[in-house]
């Protein structure tokens, strides 16, 4: 069907409707403002070496820590699988450490001398 004749059906869904839904919706403009603030919170804590999520995590870490997977899931709002992606990242560059906690099905995470020293650098830049 031509772009100028649109069934009744179809009026919603035209190009000016769908722009205005892209301007309008809530939902969008949160999600772009949000990936908008990390990156400038990136930038300013680049000298840190740390990203702004990263430095958050290793705030909860330190704050909940040592502390569970499950516990510093919900103590930082993110999915497990996230955290755990995060949490591999952080603790290759040596800033967390990762161990077997009261049984083997639980891990407990904390802060290791780097991610401390890291905290310490990226802190002012935060501020």
């Amino acid at each position: 069907m031509k772009e100028g004749k649109l069934s009744q059906a179809d009026h919603r869904l035209d190009r000016a409707a769908c722009r205005r839904i892209g301007q309008r919706c809530v939902c969008s403009n949160v999600r772009r403002t949000a990936r908008t603030v990390t990156r400038l919170y990136d930038e300013a804590l680049r000298p840190s070496g740390l990203t702004g999520p990263q430095f958050g995590l290793l705030v909860a870490v330190r704050v909940l820590g040592p502390v569970s997977l499950t516990r510093l899931a919900a103590g930082s709002d993110a999915d497990r699988t996230t955290l755990t992606r995060n949490l591999k990242l952080l603790a290759r560059d040596g800033f967390v450490h990762v161990e077997t906690g009261r049984d083997q099905r639980t891990r407990q995470v904390g802060l290791t001398d780097k991610g401390r020293e890291a905290l310490a650098r990226a802190l002012p830049l935060w501020e």
